[in-house]
C-alpha cells in the first residue's frame, strides 16, 4: 500500500482489508502545474474507510471519499467518488455495481 505524506488525513475502521499495490492518495500533486494559473489552488482531503471493508488489489482511492461500512472496492478501480455502504464498487471510475440488502442479506446487481 502506498499513501500521500499525510497519515493524518487516513481513517481506518476495524476490519479493513487493503490487499498489495492500493495507493491511498490523499492529495493531488499535480495541482502544482497549474500554480501560475491558481495560485490557491488546493485538492486534498481525506479517505475514510469505514468497517469491515475490502479493498482490492491495485485499487487506486483519490482524496476526499468515503467507503461506506461492509463495502468492497474491485481490483484496479479507481475511487473519486463515496461508495455507498454495504455495496461492490468496481471500474474507472469507480461505481456501485452490486448492493446488499441488510433486511434478506440478498444481493442485487445495479444498472
Amino acid at each position: 500500500m502506498t499513501s500521500g505524506i499525510e497519515p493524518y488525513l487516513l481513517k481506518i475502521g476495524d476490519g479493513v482489508r487493503i490487499e498489495p499495490e492500493v495507493a491511498l492518495m490523499t492529495h493531488d500533486g499535480a495541482a502544482w502545474v497549474f500554480r501560475h494559473l491558481a495560485p490557491d489552488l488546493q485538492v486534498y482531503g481525506p479517505i475514510v474507510l469505514e468497517d469491515n471493508c475490502l479493498i482490492g488489489r491495485g485499487a487506486l482511492l483519490g482524496p476526499g471519499i468515503r467507503i461506506g461500512r461492509n463495502s468492497v472496492i474491485a481490483p484496479g478501480s479507481l475511487v473519486i467518488s463515496d461508495v455507498p455502504a454495504d455495496s461492490v464498487a468496481a471500474g474507472i471510475p469507480a461505481r456501485a455495481v452490486s448492493m446488499l440488502h441488510a433486511d434478506s442479506k440478498q444481493e442485487t446487481t445495479v444498472p
